[in-house]
């Protein structure tokens, strides 16, 4: 892709991806957006909307959550956005000319802003769709979108918006965002649970979480992935016996070799004695490194009945009914499946 020059305030960015001064990370990036005096986002965006910002379609970006979570409140008119395709290059450089934030909002409320905006934000029905639970809505009118020669930036998390070149932390205290990730504690064994992050209050949708609808596993994987502790085994790099055993062992056995250790880690519950009606050592029975089925489960909060219980909805006290120990083990596949993708493309 040509590099197509607009003079504005990213021409000096622009130079230097198309000079290649890389290697690129997200630190370097933020390090770039500081010298310049720049605040900068770093969007990780999918087809075909990023084509569409890109030849001039899409003028609107929107971004929608259940919670106040990034980039709800971050951006300003005049910051910069990065424009990086999901698994894929930073391809370009965009303007913030405008910024609307709303929320918290009812359906139809949602359903009138995006029908105002509908021209700018070019979206497909499906994706409407998929968001109709959304409570919050940042609007973004984009001007001076200047492609750039496709420069890889290193990016080992899932977050899929990074505030460049700004103080989080004042950031998070005026907005009373979790930057980081959520805290969605597992409540102590007799606790009531709140359902609700620990530090900002952003509820747990737990209605849809606890449906268990395999149809709506990519809303419940995202929420999980909107917490720090689950979030943390989406991203971490995996120690060198799970690195192995996942390598070594074949695609095809990995479900019966999930089930198996689902049945005996959280599916049977003893009978008898002090730990009648939990799984044997329960909080306790799932490693924290030597295999992926650990990261997994802790990733997808399979790895107790209480992480169970509080994220899935499935009451303890008795054993799990096959039917939820299919859908985990469908939870923990995605995940295993994603680490698969991410090993391949590094490598």
């Amino acid at each position: 892709m040509m590099a197509r020059r607009r003079e504005g305030r990213s021409t000096t960015l622009v130079r230097a991806l198309d000079d290649g001064g890389g290697p690129w990370t997200v630190e370097t990036l933020s390090h770039l957006c500081t010298t310049q005096g720049i605040t900068g986002h770093l969007a990780v965006l999918g087809q075909p909307y990023l084509d569409r910002i890109l030849s001039g379609v899409k003028t609107v970006e929107s971004r929608m959550s259940l919670n106040r979570t990034l980039p709800y409140g971050a951006v300003t008119a005049g910051d910069l956005i990065f424009l990086k395709e999901r698994a894929g290059p930073l391809v370009g450089i965009a303007e913030v000319k405008h910024v609307e934030n709303h929320g918290p909002l009812g359906s139809q409320d949602l359903q009138a802003l995006l029908e105002l905006w509908r021209d700018g934000l070019a979206l497909e029905s499906d994706w409407v769709e998929a968001k109709r639970a959304a409570r919050y809505l940042s609007l973004f009118v984009l001007s001076q979108v200047t492609n750039v020669q496709p420069a890889h930036v290193e990016k080992r998390d899932r977050r899929p918006w990074v505030v460049l070149g700004r103080d989080l932390r004042r950031l998070t205290e005026e907005h009373q965002l979790c930057l980081d990730g959520h805290d969605f504690r597992t409540p102590r064994r007799g606790a009531t649970a709140a359902h609700a992050c620990t530090r900002c209050a952003a509820a747990l949708p737990r209605d849809r979480l606890h449906r268990r609808e395999l149809s709506d596993a990519d809303f419940t994987l995202e929420q999980l992935r909107l917490d720090r502790f689950r979030a943390e085994w989406w991203a971490a790099p995996l120690d060198d016996q799970a690195l192995a055993r996942l390598t070594r062992r074949p695609a095809s056995s990995i479900e019966p070799t999930i089930l198996r250790r689902l049945y005996s880690s959280v599916g049977r519950v003893m009978k008898a004695g002090p730990q009648a009606g939990r799984p044997f050592r329960d909080g306790y029975q799932t490693p924290y490194s030597g295999d992926i089925l650990y990261y997994a489960q802790h990733a997808t909060a399979s790895c107790c009945r209480r992480c169970i219980a509080y994220w899935h909805g499935v009451p303890e006290g008795a054993d799990l009914p096959d039917a939820d120990i299919t859908y985990l083990a469908s939870l923990m596949l995605r995940y295993i499946d994603e680490r698969r993708n991410q090993l391949a493309n590094h490598h």
